[in-house]
């Protein structure tokens, strides 16, 4: 039996890793059909075309909204809040999918601690 060394098995690992977060970004980049995502309409980032229906129906009951009206709970100020990639208008949310404007907000808003 071949043994890997630590150093080998955490370089590989290194590697897989990257491999498997750039796959996922650029999955995300993508719409639906495979063309290239643009940056978000006059509508803000309300675009939910590439999400299921489930993931629609979790947007509405969570009553996501791309412009907050709670004074001092915008989502940028949220712990599920994920900030946009570099040059991207739009964020994410580690429980609300789909596009997520910093200045929104949903009822599962909750502070960043």
């Amino acid at each position: 039996m071949n043994a890997i060394s630590r150093k080998d098995f955490l370089k590989k690992g290194a590697v897989a890793g990257a491999v498997g977060a750039a796959a996922v970004a650029l999955a995300y980049c993508k719409k639906k059909g495979g063309e290239e995502a643009s940056a978000p309409s006059a509508g803000g980032c309300s675009d939910v075309s590439g999400l299921t229906q489930a993931e629609k129906d979790t947007r509405a009951q969570l009553k996501y909204m791309d412009k907050s009206d709670q004074e001092g709970k915008a989502c940028n100020g949220c712990a599920l809040f994920v900030p946009a990639a570099a040059g991207a208008a739009c964020a994410s949310c580690n429980l609300v999918k789909g596009p997520i404007s910093p200045e929104g907000y949903c009822t599962s808003w909750v502070k960043k601690g």
